[in-house]
């Protein structure tokens, strides 16, 4: 029973200083790295957050719209959106008034960009942002008191169409932060915020002054809200941006090195045990002589010893410590108990298994 404890306290102590090892390597691989992953604009679950969130603003407004239309994704904007967001500069996109660059078909293009931090962004809490703006706009006189050309761009009641896009910029975002952050861009058709406008109509109840049905107080149209494919591509769009870089190291060179590093940990506790400085000791033979203590193995027959001991590099000295030993509370033992040379004291006590040792010789 002795053996196969010490064979587990042995495999035990293995393992731990080799999962000890992979876990300081794993901290130091990631320290420099962020594990943020944004979604793609192809992402069903962002596509729909993108819209929701957008047609959750505008069916709420008050006064209430009469011309508010239903909004849908557009991956034409989107691809506009994940061009201009690929540049990681907090600016409007600059090719915005030759429309033929940012869409194939739509007169006009607005925009709205939201940048932060990678722990700061989640679609939700960028979209309201920009709708939180609405504190700052009088309808009846239609002005601002702060920023709030985000807000109206939202609730645009003939803005129809919607294309999003987050990117990491692991460098800085121009303008904003020279540490990592995110871009996240929607582009809307047609534009808003044109003319000195109002946002939307309010002649009435909602949905009074647009055909076609009415659901959740905005006009929707089959046809209008039907979604289109795209066989072009900005030529402003980066074809490889630095966060893609980034995302390679993450997922590729990370989990190499940290299979090389298990091996090599691996090989170093084979061929080199005594390399570390505070291993735990292992033996393929343990037993109380083997310890230098004055009793037999019959005194530790049927009692659950566990021995935690650490050496040093030099595998021939001992390195004082504490030795635990689980001993049942109605044993009798010797209060003292030295070995055959008179070095080794313990002293047991029934109510603390702990027990001090000032050294440890292998014999």
């Amino acid at each position: 029973m002795v053996n196969s404890c010490m064979c587990e306290i042995t495999y035990i102590a293995l393992m731990g200083s080799t999962v000890e090892m992979l876990l300081w390597t794993w901290i130091l691989l990631d320290s420099g790295v962020t594990s943020v992953s944004l979604p793609e604009i192809t992402d069903g679950g962002f596509i729909d957050e993108c819209v929701r969130e957008h047609n959750r603003a505008r069916s709420s407004v008050n006064p209430p719209a009469s011309n508010m239309l239903h909004m849908t994704w557009d991956e034409g904007l989107a691809f506009t959106a994940r061009a201009w967001s690929r540049h990681c500069a907090s600016e409007h996109n600059t090719h915005l008034q030759d429309v033929r660059r940012v869409h194939p078909t739509f007169a006009s293009v607005g925009e709205n960009i939201w940048t932060g931090s990678p722990s700061l962004f989640n679609v939700t809490r960028a979209i309201k942002r920009w709708v939180d703006e609405k504190a700052h706009y009088d309808y009846q006189g239609n002005d601002c008191r702060s920023v709030c050309g985000h807000y109206t761009q939202v609730v645009w009641g003939s803005s129809y169409k919607v294309g999003c896009a987050a990117q990491l910029c692991p460098n800085g975002v121009r303008n904003f932060d020279t540490r990592e952050g995110v871009v996240f861009v929607c582009n809307y058709a047609t534009a808003g915020n044109m003319n000195a406008e109002r946002p939307y109509e309010s002649d009435g109840e909602a949905c009074s002054g647009c055909e076609g049905s009415c659901v959740d107080r905005l006009c929707r149209n089959k046809e209008r809200d039907s979604k289109k494919s795209y066989s072009w591509t900005p030529d402003m769009d980066q074809a490889l941006p630095a966060a893609d870089h980034h995302y390679v190291y993450i997922l590729v060179v990370r989990p190499i090195c940290l299979i090389l590093t298990f091996i090599a940990s691996y090989a170093v506790h084979c061929f080199y045990p005594d390399v570390f400085c505070y291993e735990r000791s292992w033996v393929h033979r343990w037993s109380p002589q083997f310890l230098g203590l004055g009793f037999s193995h019959s005194i530790l027959d049927g009692l659950d010893v566990q021995l935690a001991i650490y050496r040093s590099c030099d595998s021939q000295n001992m390195t004082p410590g504490r030795a635990s030993l689980g001993v049942p509370s109605e044993t009798n033992l010797s209060q003292d108990i030295k070995n055959k040379d008179g070095k080794i004291f313990i002293g047991h006590d029934e109510s603390d298994s702990h027990v001090p040792f000032s050294s440890l010789n292998q014999p």
